[in-house]
């Protein structure tokens, strides 16, 4: 489906030639069911490799790139079969879930490149959604204040009819929005939230001074955001019409199961302020992981990869902690979310 046809006055942020690139894509796969996207940008090859390995051979994947270099784009069409697509210029993964939004005429599902499934049954699981289920999820919390079933977008499944439903009614872009009022300009890129998308979540969620429903949050130490990650919107949409979410693992306000593990940050770990407890340890846990995994694959990567030794060796320094600590860090931390030994001997040895 060509959602820009049906919907012209939507408010697409991708340029119109890329969309419809896409679009021309889509319309040329064989299979067009159940699919599950991976998208990922230039760099990041060794983490796609690495979360690949564990999708079984029969689930429908479809790659996206933003970005990539022509050795990297050669490198996936050599390596892999699945069906790949390049935006030219880089996009966030924002602007990727509109134009999913806007052109998939199944139901679908997403899986981060650093999403680990370890339990292969999860991929047929997570396809099995009911007909008043908008999103099926394996990472997910509820508000703390008002009870709200929020997925994660780590590795979910969109029911389409259930999308296309709600946008019969109102088009809820993906994208990460804001409240139309001055901020400190941290925010200026985001789609700004249109006054009936206010409206509606305001029906689940209370509002702010200034009249903006308030951002979920998973536990009462954290201060709300000032926006709407990617989905939000639609999720409290979809809650507020009537639709539930569902954890197929009945597993809410922890970002890990025992059979799978998203690590965070892949993409931008580099610029977290490890002067912050919380943050220190997200950065420990990206950077060790990410240098293991550059380590299991570099010399069946591109060439350029091999170049990045240097920094993966500053990675682990900026860590504060030798060889031997690393090691008892990423133990720790695989203890602490209870997370099966085999498998994960699998994510940083294999």
């Amino acid at each position: 489906m060509d959602g820009m046809k049906k919907y012209p006055d939507f408010d697409l942020r991708m340029e119109r030639s890329d969309y419809n690139d896409f679009n021309n894509f889509y319309s040329k796969l064989e299979n067009k069911k159940d699919i599950f996207y991976m998208y990922f940008t230039a760099g990041l090859l060794h983490w796609v490799k690495k979360s690949l390995s564990f999708v079984p051979e029969s689930v429908n994947v479809v790659l996206i790139g933003a970005g990539l270099g022509e050795e990297e784009k050669e490198w996936i069409c050599e390596n892999y079969e699945y069906p790949y697509h390049n935006f030219n210029k880089w996009y966030s993964d924002h602007y990727v879930w509109e134009v999913l939004f806007l052109i998939n005429e199944y139901s679908f599902g997403w899986i981060d490149i650093d999403c680990f499934i370890f339990n292969p049954d999860y991929f047929k699981k997570i396809t099995q959604i009911d007909k008043q289920t908008g999103i099926n999820t394996l990472f997910s919390y509820k508000d703390v204040e008002f009870g709200n079933h929020i997925s994660d977008t780590f590795f979910l499944f969109i029911n389409i009819d259930v999308l296309h439903t709600i946008w019969e009614q109102i088009q809820v872009s993906p994208v990460a929005s804001k409240p139309d009022q001055p901020d400190d300009g941290s925010l200026g890129l985001l789609k700004v939230i249109q006054e009936d998308e206010n409206e509606i979540i305001k029906k689940v969620m209370s509002s702010d001074e200034n009249g903006y429903a308030l951002t979920p949050k998973w536990n009462n130490t954290m201060t709300r955001l000032k926006f709407y990650d990617s989905t939000i919107v639609y999720q409290l949409t979809l809650i507020a019409l009537g639709y539930e979410i569902k954890n197929i693992n009945e597993f809410c306000n922890e970002k890990q199961s025992k059979q799978a593990m998203h690590i965070g940050a892949s993409s931008y770990y580099r610029i977290i302020d490890t002067n912050k407890p919380a943050f220190l340890k997200q950065y420990r846990m990206t950077a060790i992981i990410n240098g293991l995994i550059h380590q299991q694959f570099v010399n069946s990567l591109p060439k350029e990869y091999k170049l990045r030794g240097r920094l993966i060796r500053n990675d682990f320094i900026k860590t504060g902690l030798n060889e031997e600590e690393r090691k008892e860090f990423l133990y720790r931390m695989r203890d602490d979310l209870n997370i099966e030994h085999q498998a994960f001997e699998r994510l940083i040895n294999e």
